[in-house]
């Protein structure tokens, strides 16, 4: 029995229905964006909030949504409301927000028509993967894994800081214990997760 599972397809969020443009366009709105925000997050999280803003242009029928519009603005203020009041977790200033009391066990594949760069991939999923990976072939190189992860990712061609980010990743499960390393291989340390 591994204890680093697979990926899973992603799955965006679906609203029951098309919600109209006034839940983005008026600031009187801020609580009920917040409530979706929530939502979004709880079924698509840990989720970068350039994600979160592609899931409302769905729903409410925009095509964009221009920085510095009062639309972006009524965002923000809502992410803001939906952090402050504890319906969603922002632990980092890098852009991703996660459910409230979710301990996210796995990493997401592309699905259901979401393809994500390695930027729009939480570090938590970075970890993950990197675990899995180490995990399913008993060690692993430590100079090989950052493009090994990216294809888990399903990221076909990875670039210099896709390959830093994760370099970084691994680097941090070292310093935490979580992985050993042994030379220019990297293995599970065998004790619990920390």
């Amino acid at each position: 029995m591994y204890k680093y599972p697979a990926g899973r397809p992603y799955q965006k969020f679906r609203a029951e229905r098309a919600l109209g443009t006034d839940l983005l366009l008026k600031p009187s709105n801020a609580w009920s964006l917040a409530n979706l925000i929530m939502r979004i997050v709880d079924h698509e999280g840990p989720v970068h909030q350039a994600l979160v803003i592609d899931r409302l242009k769905e729903t409410c029928g925009l095509y964009s949504i221009h920085k510095e519009s009062t639309t972006w603005n009524n965002i923000e203020r809502a992410i803001h409301l939906a952090v402050s009041a504890g319906k969603v977790r922002q632990p980092r200033c890098d852009g991703f927000l996660l459910p409230v009391g979710a301990n996210f066990r796995g990493y997401r594949t592309p699905g259901d028509g979401v393809e994500r760069g390695i930027d729009m991939i939480a570090p938590v999923e970075l970890e993950r993967a990197v675990l899995h990976l180490v995990e399913q072939q008993f060690g692993a190189q430590r100079e090989k894994i950052p493009q090994a992860v990216a294809r888990l990712l399903g990221i076909s061609r990875l670039g210099s800081e896709g390959w830093t980010a994760i370099s970084g990743v691994v680097d941090g499960l070292v310093e935490r214990g979580a992985l050993r390393a042994s030379g220019l291989q990297v293995y599970l340390d065998g004790r619990e997760e920390r």
